[in-house]
């Protein structure tokens, strides 16, 4: 029972540890990959960048919300890790409103 208890605890780590420190790289998209850009700009800022990044935001989208701050803790994009915010498809421009919070 004991090896069978130290064999789940070892793997519950092993999955905890993997998931834990997965910076991003790639293409993300708003909405889809993340529901809003507030909620990829957190990612961002927690895991940081391990390669080119670009979040894909849908024509037409529209968030409303305050401190839109990208400082990430992670490791950062530089020059080889690059970070783009760009409009997906025909339509509108994406647009993000901000709340009295934010004045």
């Amino acid at each position: 029972m004991k090896k069978i208890f130290t064999l789940f605890t070892v793997l519950f780590l092993l999955t905890l540890t993997n998931t834990s420190f997965s910076q991003l790289s790639g293409t993300y998209t708003i909405p889809g990959s993340y529901a809003t850009i507030l909620a990829a700009i957190t990612d961002l800022n927690t895991q940081g960048v391990s390669g080119h990044v670009t979040f894909n935001i849908a024509a037409g989208h529209v968030e409303t919300g305050a401190n839109y701050i990208i400082n990430v803790t992670g490791p950062k994009p530089n020059a080889t890790r690059t970070v783009t915010f760009q409009k997906s498809g025909s339509g509108a421009n994406p647009l993000i409103q901000t709340t009295a919070a934010g004045l």
